[in-house]
């Protein structure tokens, strides 16, 4: 008789524990050697050991029954993993070309391209004839397939190093106008496979339909190193709730003594009790106020 069961089982051959069956049931042929605590038992040739569940044996023709069920889903899986391959291979018709995909050429490398219109063949991307990034170009439709996500990223990625947006980095969402804040922090990169294609971290855009946003250099803050106030006359400073004026102890100090007219700014500052700020202490408020109320 042939057994018919769910298992759970670890191989000999290493540590990775495997759950058996499907759907309606593994099929195998299998021989119990020890059921003592847990059972021992053939499967394919290898030697396993585990605990076996919900067995029951079948006759002949219920075996081939679910041995052709169970072939019928391994080839609607290959069929399944094909067709997705194909669709990364296969030039795409040009009637088929959609405003709301990444494509590459299938005899150039390095492209990226995603249109805005179809017709006129007008999109963005990375030209890589020119080793340059276009917001606005006409691009042959002819030959062209459907990226991969691998090569979406690499190419993005790597444009949003080149161009400065690493972790840390203080930038201006580029499509703040439509949604969003007006800045972000860059952390994680993920790129948009949809829609309005493009490339954004902590949920603010660095990239959108075409458009890349610029870092903003002199921001660039890393959250284990963010600026504080430094301490003044052994007082910790804190900014007031309506962050017009900075608190030390008793003594209430504008915002704007410490701001910037150009070139012009205050080096240092000594208040009617005597305590002096220091030209040190006055660039790190200064560093902590633009960090705080940009």
């Amino acid at each position: 008789m042939k057994k018919v069961r769910k298992f759970k089982c670890i191989s000999r051959k290493g540590t990775e524990t495997y759950t058996g069956g499907f759907e309606i049931g593994g099929v195998y042929d299998l021989h119990v050697i020890d059921s003592y605590n847990e059972y021992i038992f053939h499967i394919d040739g290898d030697t396993m050991f585990g605990e076996v569940e919900d067995f029951k044996e079948v006759n002949e023709e219920e075996y081939l029954q679910l041995k052709v069920e169970k072939l019928r889903m391994e080839l609607k899986e290959t069929e399944n993993t094909l067709r997705e391959k194909e669709k990364y291979t296969k030039i795409v018709p040009i009637e088929e070309l959609r405003t709301d995909v990444w494509y590459t050429y299938t005899d150039v490398k390095g492209y990226l391209i995603s249109f805005t219109d179809v017709v006129r063949g007008i999109g963005f991307g990375y030209a890589a004839i020119i080793g340059n990034w276009v917001e606005e170009e006409y691009f042959f439709k002819a030959k062209l397939r459907r990226a991969t996500e691998k090569e979406v990223e690499t190419i993005l990625f790597r444009i949003a190093k080149q161009r400065g947006f690493v972790e840390g980095v203080k930038f201006g969402n580029v499509a703040s106008d439509a949604h969003g804040k007006n800045t972000g922090v860059v952390g994680k990169l993920e790129v948009q496979y949809s829609m309005a294609l493009g490339l954004h971290s902590n949920n603010q855009w660095i990239m959108w339909k075409g458009k890349w946003s610029t870092p903003i250099k002199e921001e660039t803050y890393i959250e284990s190193i963010k600026p504080e106030l430094p301490k003044i006359n052994g007082h910790n400073g804190r900014l007031s709730d309506d962050s017009k004026v900075l608190i030390y102890g008793c003594a209430e100090i504008p915002v704007e003594w410490f701001s910037e007219n150009g070139n012009r700014f205050i080096k240092n500052l000594t208040l009617s009790s005597g305590v002096q700020i220091s030209t040190p202490n006055m660039d790190s408020i200064r560093k902590y106020l633009k960090y705080k109320l940009c």
